[in-house]
């Protein structure tokens, strides 16, 4: 959200927008709280479920239901094509606010690649445009960037082709280095592997 609503006050905007552009919208109150929570935890402004009604082909007497899933698909499919741009200019932006903001467009769009409907870790990467102080803004990054791969390390489906191709790779190196040194290495080779598969930058504003 581009500012803290509370559910309610997103509820009553976004009921309230619809209504003012779609006379044969039908509003079922509480029963259409857990899609309108839904698009509230994804970050679906008003505005955006505008815009995807205005594109998809909707009924002429519709419901939250009947426009759950059009809205997503529209969403989403905004995120990748917001993501896409970030990655073609993030090396060259040189402004902390400007790489924050990309950098939360990116991993918010291979979360949503992989299916999650919790976006607290792009969130908070968004959440340091705020910041003032520079170096708790890296510390943070640091901070989010463990979470974001462990998540990664659990739930992409690259991890397992990635280890294949570490194991192959450090197999030389197995006898003369000592566990320790070899699962640090492979750790970070797995990093690198996710990091390319998915096309994330690094995890800095500066």
């Amino acid at each position: 959200m581009d500012e803290i609503k509370s559910l309610e006050e997103y509820a009553q905007e976004l009921v309230e927008c619809i209504r003012d552009q779609y006379e044969n919208f039908f509003y079922r109150g509480y029963d259409d709280l857990p899609i309108i929570k839904e698009w509230y935890t994804l970050g679906i402004e008003p505005h955006y479920v505008l815009m995807a009604l205005a594109e998809e082909n909707i009924p002429d007497r519709f419901t939250f239901g009947d426009v759950r899933e059009p809205v997503k698909r529209w969403f989403f499919r905004e995120c990748r094509k917001e993501a896409e741009e970030a990655r073609k200019s993030f090396s060259k932006e040189t402004l902390p606010h400007n790489r924050i903001e990309k950098l939360y467009k990116i991993v918010k769009s291979v979360l949503i690649e992989l299916n999650f409907n919790d976006f607290s870790i792009a969130y908070k990467i968004l959440s340091l445009r705020e910041y003032p102080n520079l170096f708790e803004v890296e510390k943070s990054l640091k901070e989010i960037e463990d979470q974001f791969y462990a998540l990664l390390e659990s739930h992409s489906p690259h991890v397992e082709e990635c280890k294949a191709r570490i194991r192959k790779q450090l197999d030389p190196y197995s006898v003369y280095w000592s566990s320790k040194i070899y699962k640090l290495t492979a750790r970070t080779l797995l990093r690198d592997c996710l990091k390319k598969a998915h096309g994330i930058p690094e995890f800095s504003a500066v």
